[in-house]
This record gives structure tokens, sequence and C-alpha cells, in this order.
């Protein structure tokens, strides 16, 4: 975990020093990163933001109208309870 940690902090001399099976996971997770429209990475979690209007607007601009019914969504992960899994 803490050659991970060094990795993530940019110390890219770390990488010949993990097995390939311990790579491969950073590479997978640095190649969606590219795809995703905005990326949060930190010790705990990996959040990818996706925009399917993104990938089509080369081929299909938004309308204006198309614009104003647009609206984020309020969400947020429960904790667990006491008991639960």
């Amino acid at each position: 975990m803490k050659v991970y940690g060094e990795i993530w902090d940019g110390d890219v001399d770390q990488l010949s020093n993990i097995p390939v099976e311990s790579f491969m996971p950073l590479m997978v997770l640095r190649h969606i990163g590219t795809f995703a429209d905005k990326t949060e990475m930190n010790s705990k979690h990996f959040t990818y933001g996706f925009d399917p209007e993104m990938v089509y607007s080369k081929y299909r601009p938004k309308t204006s109208k198309k614009e104003k019914l647009l609206k984020s969504i309020q969400s947020y992960f429960s904790e667990p309870e006491d008991g639960e899994d």
C-alpha cells in the first residue's frame, strides 16, 4: 500500500518495484479516466464522471431547448448502519 501511495503521489520510479499483476489495475483505472468528463482520486475512492452528451457533442450539438431541460441530480451514498454489511 505504501508503494501504491507513492505512485499516486507521482513517484513513477516505484513502478519498477511492483509486479505486473499489481500494475495492471493502475493502468486500467488510468485508461478509464481518459474517457471520463471529470475524475477525482484520493486515498479512499475514485470517482469518474461520464457524460453521454460529451461523446455525441461532435455529431449533434445541444440545442438551447435541451440545455434548459438538463439539471444536475442531487444524490448521495448512504452509510451502513450497525449490523448491516
